[in-house]
């Protein structure tokens, strides 16, 4: 900061005689070849051959760094700013409050400028660019690490395909335009934006019955078998939950999406903040004073901003927003967003979310990971159209007041990872269209909702519990559960004081090894849902299997996910003459068990028909294969 300022940059966007690739006229002799008589023998093809796609490669590296060159200067005028001022300050011996000022000025310039060059493409990305060049198959196999690329997509062929796609896909593919290249993005995103823009089919559509996720979900896939969107996972058995987009299958999104007024672009790759003929915008780190019409608005996403200066004129003006995705949409848990502090908006009994309720339209929002959100303002209650409300790792929001059950449209709501949530809303038992609820905390707080109210919920499939009762869950709770008729899909967490200490786990364990098989031969109707698919239990705090986790009941479970706590065994010590298996679960996933004490030929006795098997972290396991499919 103590250097001088920068010069101011040109105008015309280059720096030092930088200019792209693409702009020159090209003279080279890969496009302008000679016909000749006689074929050149197999070597000189594979020499050529070689020295066309260096060059390609060479041509796209240096249309990178003229990208980022242009990139940089737009930031130029910013930069001489704040060193003047930081330079003032010093002079005028500043006081906290303007330095405190200038420093957020400079976090949101860094964040800004060092986003834009964080993920510099690699060998590999450069050769995904040549597609853009028309170049229909290309071997890489003698150039570095590159993997042949074959049969690619030229220009011409990528725009027949995203014509033949039907209106609605094409809007979805569309939003991939505004990440960043080079990035993962995880579906949950994109299905929650789709379902709230309205991209989807609404719920019954084409007398199938099927909700509006389900059709995002087929959306999803359907990029994916097409080419468009590319999967990011570890084991192909996962699912895909995480994809990226191929660099030139990026470029040509941007191009239409430029050219339908989808984003505008303030240069060929990159999102603009201002909306002067889009419908939607982007928060790049200006905040929101550079937005031209918030009347119009459909929808605003946060793609790099930082740090979040709310206004309530600012959503008083948002009349037709549908999504408002402020929150966190990068893959890593990292990556920080905060608001304004609170004592600087000198209001009393202000909220950062003021003005939120004249947001009419609205039927997503996200706050996902965003910090210094205490408590979501009552007024929420006047977002009747509201269907997603995402509010996962807000870490310090404690209060989710009890008008949340006016919103009588809400399909999803995500609480997870929220961890100073005590209190659960009685109102949430008046969400009669909830499908989807994450990180519903069960305690010992007087008046908090409990399962049994829950009951109420008809629609209820997914459900996520986060607990620190370590004798969770009771015959109470195992019987309001029972009653869940829709849950396809549980997840128990344990934590917060749920693990007793080492002398008292002894105790627990000599009685449990007296009782457990009447325990598991006992009658009862405390247990879990029988239409169960998917069982995830995390940090189990008690060493014996408990009787609730039987194939007796879960005759429907699929799939089985167990990670952490203190697990000995998984029932494969009960001394019963006719031992229940887990004749249908197909997929096991073991994480961190230190306690689990099984050799293999022991589980594949409990699930005989295993056909993926996922261990990390469980040293007592004997003679198991590796991850993955298992005959």
């Amino acid at each position: 900061m103590a250097s001088s300022p920068p010069d101011n940059p040109s105008s015309s966007g280059t720096c030092n005689g930088i200019v792209p690739v693409g702009d020159t006229n090209r003279t080279s002799s890969s496009s302008n070849t000679t016909q000749i008589d006689e074929p050149p023998t197999t070597t000189n093809n594979r020499s050529h051959s070689e020295a066309e796609a260096l060059s390609k490669l060479i041509e796209a590296d240096l249309n990178s760094i003229a990208t980022a060159s242009k990139r940089i200067t737009k930031y130029g005028d910013q930069i001489k700013l704040v060193c003047e001022r930081f330079k003032n300050l010093k002079e005028a011996r500043g006081s906290a409050d303007e330095y405190r000022e200038l420093k957020k000025m400079v976090k949101k310039l860094k964040e800004q400028i060092s986003s834009k060059h964080k993920d510099e493409p690699d060998e590999s990305d450069a050769a995904l660019h040549l597609w853009s060049n028309g170049s229909e198959y290309i071997n890489l196999a003698n150039v570095g690490k590159n993997e042949v690329i074959e049969q690619c997509w030229n220009s011409e062929q990528f725009k027949t395909r995203y014509k033949e796609l039907e209106e609605q896909l094409r809007f979805c593919l569309l939003c991939f335009s505004v990440f960043p290249e080079n990035v993962e993005i995880n579906k949950r995103v994109m299905i929650y934006w789709w379902v709230g823009e309205g991209f989807v089919p609404p719920i019954g559509s084409e007398g199938s019955g099927k909700t509006p996720e389900q059709f995002a979900n087929e959306f999803f896939d359907k990029l994916i078998n097409m080419g468009f969107i590319e999967p990011v996972r570890k084991y192909p058995r996962h699912g895909v939950n995480i994809c990226k987009m191929n660099p030139f299958v990026r470029s040509m999104v941007i191009e239409f999406a430029k050219n339908t007024y989808f984003f505008d672009f303030y240069d060929e790759s990159n999102a603009e903040e201002h909306n002067s003929h889009s419908l939607r915008a982007c928060l790049k780190g200006e905040g929101l004073t550079k937005i031209q019409d918030l009347g119009k608005l459909h929808a605003l996403f946060n793609v790099d901003e930082t740090i979040l200066n709310f206004n309530p004129e600012w959503f008083s003006k948002m009349k037709n927003v549908k999504v408002l995705y402020l929150g966190r949409w990068q893959t890593s848990p990292t990556h920080h967003i905060e608001v304004e502090d609170i004592t600087a908006m000198k209001k009393r009994n202000a909220n950062v979310l003021d003005g939120l309720e004249n947001v009419t339209q609205l039927q997503f929002l996200s706050l996902q990971g965003i910090s210094r959100v205490t408590e979501l303002p009552r007024s929420i209650s006047k977002l009747k159209k509201l269907t997603i409300l995402d509010i996962r790792a807000c870490h310090n929001l404690q209060v989710i007041p009890n008008q949340i059950r006016r919103l009588k449209n809400l399909t999803h709501l995500d609480m997870s990872e929220c961890y100073l949530l005590d209190l659960m809303p009685k109102g949430l038992a008046s969400l009669s269209k909830l499908e989807v609820l994450s990180g519903f905390v069960v305690g010992d707080s007087r008046g908090s909702c409990t399962l049994d109210d829950l009951r109420k919920l008809p629609k209820l499939r997914k459900l996520s519990i986060h607990t620190g009762v370590n004798a969770f869950p009771s015959d109470t709770d195992l019987s309001a559960l029972s009653k869940f008729k829709a849950l396809t899909k549980l997840t128990i967490a344990w934590g917060r004081g749920s693990v007793k200490p080492a002398a008292e786990q002894r105790t627990a364990a000599i009685k449990n090894a007296l009782t457990r098989t009447l325990a598991f031969k006992r009658v009862s109707n405390a247990e879990l849902p029988s239409g169960l698919i998917k069982l995830d239990l995390q940090c189990f705090p008690r060493l014996n299997t408990p009787s609730w986790l039987s194939p007796l009941t879960l005759k429907n479970l699929k799939k089985l996910y167990i990670r952490g706590g203190k697990f000995s065994d998984l029932g494969q010590f009960q001394k019963l003459n006719n031992v229940e298996k887990w004749k249908e679960v197909k997929e096991l996933r073991l994480k961190y068990l230190h306690d689990l004490k099984m050799d293999w030929s022991e589980l594949q006795t409990l699930f005989p028909n295993l056909n993926y098997l996922e261990k990390i972290d469980c040293p007592k396991l004997t003679n198991f294969p590796s991850n993955g499919m298992v005959s």
